[in-house]
């Protein structure tokens, strides 16, 4: 049995740390050649994806290059073109930030005015952001909202309601640049207000009609442009494997961030209308070069520049599979990557740093290997880079390594404790056909409910970490959690620290009896190793 377990623990353990150990950043080997050549050589990983790269020779004139290839619908074998209309996602916000731009040009708001300016009521704890730090994304809101789909189109509620519950604001403005739907969602809202109609008209009239862009619609059905509407139900959604799953048109409360659709053509001149208007702040800035890609449930859109409307190159592209590599990949292949120290990074901004719960950051650890770099990244004075998945902070290689080793066995404990509730189960049956006095009733009864309790507690771990996904990971938010873990912590140890007085009594080898305990008290120790690493850090 000893040998057994050993064996069990050695694959386990093994495993975990195959699974906790850092994984490389999303990056490509970008072939050169353009855009055409680029997506072609991945063409396993999408279905459709129209693009547009742009040498800008001046304000008026210039040589492009455009290119459709896939399928809109590959089951019906319709053919990506000029027509076809994809879901912009976050790069929808670029709507929003030039309507404030127009608004500023006419004198009726000031960017660098507080929020409350123009709307009361928004709760921001940690300090009052501009209307420019909402453009920058560096008001300090979380990045995850709960209430962010909705069902139908006929459940999303007004921005008026929307920003009545504003997500936690985990730092104060201006303190670090973290991306969050709240913050185009409430520069929406300040739109309406200040212009005094309905976000979605004002952007038609004063944007859409003006540029020429006669197929995009914003709002959160797309109903205010009949044909966007139809053109956007012909084109299906596919998984980053080729898998088709449907239209997969979902409905926000925070639509101005992340809902507006259109085509190639009309995200190709926004984006020159953004630079005409210098307006591309709200991009990721490298040097010279500006991005921003972004990745949502149905789709893949980039926008990418170098230099400025004089001279310079612009890269436009849109997909129907939202894998998270592919227009990355095509953006480094057109323009030049950032050189970023190797080493371990993980995400910041998400957790609070005061919750129980900070250590779930450590659980996405990334890694930048000597032969890949990341793909056009600011590098901040302190380390931290800027990716398209938000801001990485670099950590020493000692806490991936303790990080790593609590983690498995933590996977460790976890496995542990589900065999002994199988094999006790089957004890248990045995023993009811087949009575055997010198069968340890008493122990066996201990060890099942410390493993139902480490069980229960991984149970709640799980629970928590959805919490974080969801977007409520305040220290309030997580108290009745942090207190259920830490009551089935006690009571684990408790069952553990009892096993030897228990077992004295029990007719089994003291072999027996050292294996349950040991094994036992060390893996229950670990699990409340990494309920206590979210309190203090390495």
């Amino acid at each position: 049995m000893k040998k057994v377990l050993f064996i069990i623990s050695i694959i386990l353990v093994v495993a975990a740390f195959a699974v906790c150990l850092p994984l490389s950043f999303a990056q490509a080997s970008a072939p050169t050649g353009g855009a055409r050549q680029y997506l072609s050589s991945r063409e396993s990983e999408f279905v459709g994806a129209a693009y547009v790269v742009v040498d800008i020779l001046s304000a008026d004139s210039y040589a492009d290059t455009w290119g459709n290839i896939g399928y809109a619908d590959r089951e019906n074998q319709a053919l990506v073109d000029d027509d076809t209309v994809f879901d912009w996602g976050e790069l929808s916000e670029l709507l929003v930030w030039s309507a404030l731009d127009l608004l500023k040009a006419e004198g009726k708001l000031d960017l660098d005015a507080k929020v409350s300016n123009y709307v009361a009521g928004v709760s921001a704890p940690k300090g009052e952001p501009t209307v420019n730090d909402l453009i920058t994304h560096q008001s300090g809101f979380a990045s995850i909202v709960g209430d962010l789909y909705v069902e139908d189109d006929e459940d999303v509620k007004s921005l008026a309601e929307t920003v009545k519950n504003p997500p936690k604001q985990l730092t104060a403005p201006r303190e670090q640049v973290a991306y969050s739907a709240f913050d185009a969602t409430l520069g929406a809202y300040i739109v309406e207000v200040v212009a005094r109609q309905p976000y979605a008209e004002f952007v038609q009239e004063n944007l859409l009609d003006a540029i020429g862009m006669q197929h995009t619609a914003v709002s959160a059905s797309l109903w205010e442009n009949a044909e966007v509407h139809t053109a956007r139900n012909l084109t299906m959604t596919y998984t980053a494997k080729g898998e088709l799953a449907g239209r997969c048109r979902r409905f926000s409360n925070y639509y101005p961030a992340i809902s507006a659709a259109g085509t190639l053509t009309d995200l190709y001149l926004l984006a020159r209308y953004n630079l005409r208007m210098g307006s591309e702040r709200a991009l990721n800035k490298n040097g010279d070069i500006a991005w921003r890609v972004s990745t949502i449930q149905s789709s893949q859109a980039a926008i990418a520049v170098q230099g400025d409307m004089n001279r310079g190159k612009l890269l436009v592209a849109l997909t129907n599979s939202p894998n998270n590599e592919l227009l990355e990949g095509l953006v480094a292949s057109e323009f030049a990557s950032v050189e970023v120290p190797q080493g371990f990074y993980r995400p910041t901004g998400k957790v609070a740093r005061t919750s129980s719960f900070a250590w779930t950051d450590r659980l996405q650890i990334k890694r930048v290997s000597a032969d890949k770099q990341l793909l056009s990244l600011c590098t901040y004075e302190d380390g931290s880079i800027l990716t398209a998945d938000g801001l990485y902070e670099r950590i020493p290689l000692h806490e991936v390594i303790i990080t790593a080793a609590i983690a498995a066995l933590a996977l460790l404990a976890f496995a542990y404790a589900l065999i002994v509730l199988l094999v006790n189960f089957v004890g248990s049956i045995v023993t009811v056909f087949k009575p055997n006095p010198d069968y340890p009733v008493h122990l066996q009864r201990w060890q099942t409910t410390a493993a139902g309790s480490m069980l229960l507690m991984g149970l709640v771990i799980v629970m928590a970490i959805f919490s974080v996904l969801l977007g409520d990971f305040s220290s309030a938010g997580m108290l009745w959690k942090t207190w259920l873990i830490f009551g089935l912590a006690v009571v684990c140890l408790g069952h553990v620290i009892a096993l030897p007085i228990i077992a004295r009594k029990q007719p089994c080898s003291n072999k027996r009896i050292g294996l349950y305990c040991v094994t036992a008290f060390a893996l229950v120790f670990a699990i409340a190793a990494t309920m206590f690493a979210g309190f203090f850090p390495f």
